[in-house]
C-alpha cells in the first residue's frame, strides 16, 4: 500500500494543472447524462435539479460521455439537432437508460457544465461513441463514424478534432476549470472489435501502430488546452503496457472484480455463451417466464433505427434479464446473497491484486501518473434484480473497498457503475452513497 493521495506529491511537471482540483475525486459515473427524453427547454432546471442531488450524495465528479461524434459531421459541418432512441424498446437493456429524445448536444453539454460549476462538481469527459452510445443513434450518423471511418487513425483524427471543438466551446464559455480531465475514448484497448472485426487481444504490431496515433492526438490537444489534464482508459487493471499513451496525465482503469462472480451463473454471456438462441442450462431456465423472449425478439428491437455494430453480447443479456419470473426474484435474490457470501472473502483479495498490477504499470510506465477507478466493482443491468440494494453486507463491502483505494492512493474513484440519478439506488441508498464517499473522501465518515 502507498500513503493516501496528495495533489501536493503529484510530479512536478502537472502540479499547475491541478489547481483548483479537489484532492479526491469521488466519482458518479453517468454515461448519458446529456441523452435523456427531457427537451433542450426544460433541460436546464433538470441539470440543476441532477446536478444538485449528485452533489448531496457526496460525488464530486460525473464521468459522463461529452458528445463527441455528434457537434459536427466528419466535414467539419455542425450536426444541428440529434434524435436518440431506446437500445431495445420495450425491453431494458442497461441501468444507465437514455429515453426517447432529441436536442442539440453543444447547447445540453454547456447547461450541464454550467449545473456543474453551481454546484462545484468537477466532470470527467470522455466518448463510448464506439462502445456503447452508437447503440441508440439512427444508421445516418453510424454508418458514417463506422464505414466511412474505416481506420484507427480515421477514427482517432476525428475524435482529436470533436474534442478540440468540445474544449474551444467550453473555453469560450469561460468553462474550462469545470473539466477534471478529458480521456479521447472510453476503453480504448477493448475497441479493437469495432476496428478490425477481430474479437481477439491486440497484437504487439496493432499497438506500435496505435499508440503514436494516440500520442500525437495526446500532444494536440495538450498544447492547445495546456490548462487541462488528460488520461488514457483502459477496461482493465492488467492493461497492456505497450498501448498506453506516454503523454498522459492520468491513468483511469476498470475493474469489474465481482461482476462474474456474481451474476455469471445466471448470465451467460459473461463468459462468451449464448450468442444465438440457445438452450438455457437448468439453472437460468429455472428462473424464466414460460413465454420468454427470444434471441430474435430483442435483436428486432436492436436494429430498428441502426445495425449492430458491437455489443452483440448484450443481446442474450437482455433476453435473459427481460425473461425473468416476476414471482421467482425474492428467490433469485436470495440465490445472488448465496453467491455474494461465499465469495466475499474473496473479493478484497481480486481487488487488491488488481491494485497492485495497475500501480506496478503505472510505475513503468507513468512514474508519479495518478491513478482513477473509473468504473467497476460489480454490474447488474437490471433494475428489477435488487440483490445489491437490499444487502447491508454488500454495502459494508464498499465501505471496505473505499478505505482500501484511498489507503492505494488512488486519486478518485467510483462507488460502483450503478450509482447516477437515473438508477433505482439512487434513493434507496442515498445514505449509503454519502458514506462510502465520506469514508474515500476523509478516511471516515460522519453520523
Amino acid at each position: 500500500m502507498t500513503d493516501a493521495f496528495h495533489i501536493s506529491n503529484v510530479p512536478e511537471r502537472m502540479k499547475s494543472r491541478f489547481t483548483g482540483k479537489p484532492e479526491r475525486l469521488s466519482i458518479c459515473f453517468w454515461m448519458w447524462a446529456l441523452f435523456n427524453s427531457v427537451s433542450d427547454e426544460e433541460y436546464p432546471d433538470y441539470a440543476d435539479r441532477v446536478v444538485r442531488e449528485i452533489k448531496d450524495r457526496g460525488f464530486n465528479c460525473v464521468r459522463m460521455d461529452d458528445g463527441a461524434g455528434l457537434f459536427c459531421d466528419i466535414h467539419g459541418a455542425p450536426r444541428g439537432p440529434i434524435r436518440w432512441h431506446l437500445q431495445a424498446g420495450p425491453y431494458q437493456a442497461t441501468r444507465q437508460k437514455p429515453g426517447e429524445g432529441s436536442g442539440l448536444i453543444p447547447k445540453r453539454l454547456l447547461i450541464f457544465c454550467k449545473a456543474a460549476e453551481k454546484y462545484e462538481v468537477k466532470l470527467i469527459l470522455s466518448s463510448w461513441y464506439y462502445m456503447h452510445t452508437n447503440w441508440h443513434l439512427e444508421e445516418s450518423i453510424n454508418a458514417e463514424l463506422f464505414e466511412a471511418l474505416p481506420s484507427a487513425a480515421d477514427r482517432i483524427q476525428y475524435f482529436t478534432d470533436e474534442h478540440d471543438r468540445i474544449l474551444r466551446l467550453l473555453k469560450e464559455n469561460d468553462l474550462l476549470h469545470v473539466v477534471a480531465f478529458v480521456e479521447l475514448f472510453n476503453e480504448f484497448d477493448n475497441m479493437k472489435f469495432t476496428l478490425t472485426g477481430n474479437t481477439s487481444g491486440i497484437t504487439p504490431e496493432e499497438a506500435a501502430q496505435w499508440r503514436p496515433l494516440q500520442e500525437t492526438a495526446y500532444d494536440r490537444l495538450k498544447r492547445n488546452y495546456p490548462e487541462l489534464l488528460f488520461a488514457y482508459d483502459s477496461h482493465t487493471p492488467r492493461m497492456m503496457k505497450e498501448l498506453i499513451p506516454r503523454n498522459v496525465d492520468i491513468l483511469n482503469f476498470h475493474y469489474y472484480y465481482m461482476w462474474s462472480s456474481l451474476y455469471g451463473w445466471l448470465d451467460k454471456s459473461l463468459s462468451g455463451q449464448f450468442q444465438k438462441d440457445m438452450d438455457f442450462p437448468p439453472e437460468t431456465a429455472y428462473f424464466l417466464r414460460k413465454d420468454r423472449l427470444h434471441y430474435e425478439d430483442v435483436v428486432r428491437e436492436r436494429t430498428r433505427y441502426t445495425k449492430i455494430r458491437n455489443g452483440f453480447e448484450w443481446t442474450p443479456r437482455i433476453m435473459v434479464y427481460n425473461s425473468l419470473d416476476p414471482a421467482k426474484i425474492p428467490e433469485l435474490e436470495q440465490r445472488l446473497t448465496e453467491k455474494f457470501e461465499e465469495r466475499c472473502g474473496d473479493f478484497m483479495s481480486y481487488l487488491k491484486e488488481g491494485l497492485a498490477c495497475v500501480i506496478k504499470i503505472r510505475d513503468e510506465v507513468l512514474p508519479g501518473a495518478p491513478i482513477v477507478m473509473g468504473e467497476g466493482t460489480s454490474c447488474c443491468t437490471c433494475e428489477k434484480v435488487l440483490f445489491e440494494e437490499h444487502s447491508d453486507k454488500f454495502w459494508s463491502l464498499l465501505e471496505e473497498q473505499a478505505l482500501i483505494l484511498r489507503e492505494s492512493g488512488l486519486w478518485g474513484t467510483v462507488i460502483r457503475t450503478a450509482a447516477n440519478p437515473e438508477d433505482v439506488s439512487w434513493n434507496m441508498r442515498e445514505k449509503s452513497f454519502r458514506k462510502v464517499n465520506e469514508l474515500f473522501l476523509n478516511g471516515e465518515a460522519g453520523e
